[in-house]
C-alpha cells in the first residue's frame, strides 16, 4: 500500500511540475510613432503575441495615458487627445499624417531574413505549446501505467 501511495505522490509532483504553464500575452497598446526628421505622423500597433511589427528606422512609438477618462499622448511634439484617432492626433501635433499603421508597408517585400522573422514574431508558440501538452499527457499516462503496474502486481 505504501508503495501505491509512494507512486501516486510521485505522479502528482511529477504532474505539477511539468504541467503546461498558460502564456500571459496581450495585445500591444495602439499609438502613434513620430519620425522627427520627417515630420511624419501615424497610427502603430506593435503587435501581439502571434506577431511583431517593427518601426522603420527613424521613427519613435509613444502610447496614450489613461488620465480622468481622457487618452492623452504627450511627445516632444507636445500633446494630443488619442481619443479623437490618430489622424486627428498627429494634426493636433502639427505633423503630417501618413498612415495608419507605420510599421506595416502596403507591397512590401520582405528580403532581409532579420525583418521577414522579426514579422513572423511568435508564430511558433502555438506548436510549441501544443507540444508540451502533449508531452505532459504522455509523462501522465506513463506514469498512470506504471501505477497500475504496480497494483495489479501487488495483487497477485
Amino acid at each position: 500500500m505504501r508503495k501505491i501511495i509512494s507512486v501516486l505522490g510521485l505522479i502528482l509532483a511529477v504532474f505539477v511540475l511539468v504541467r503546461p504553464i498558460p502564456a500571459r500575452a496581450a495585445p500591444a497598446p495602439w499609438g502613434i510613432a513620430i519620425n522627427e526628421e520627417t515630420k511624419e505622423c501615424g497610427g502603430y500597433w506593435a503587435g501581439d503575441e502571434f506577431h511583431h511589427y517593427a518601426l522603420p528606422f527613424g521613427w519613435e512609438a509613444y502610447y496614450p495615458d489613461y488620465v480622468d477618462g481622457e487618452s492623452i499622448i504627450e511627445t516632444p511634439e507636445g500633446s494630443c487627445d488619442f481619443g479623437a484617432g490618430e489622424k486627428s492626433c498627429c494634426e493636433d501635433l502639427g505633423l503630417s499624417y501618413v498612415s495608419e499603421n507605420v510599421a506595416i508597408v502596403e507591397g512590401e517585400v520582405e528580403n532581409d531574413e532579420t525583418d521577414a522573422k522579426d514579422k513572423v514574431g511568435g508564430m511558433y508558440s502555438p506548436m510549441l505549446v501544443i507540444v508540451t501538452g502533449l508531452a505532459c499527457c504522455f509523462v501522465v499516462l506513463v506514469l498512470v501505467v506504471i501505477t497500475v503496474f504496480f497494483v495489479v502486481k501487488k495483487k497477485k
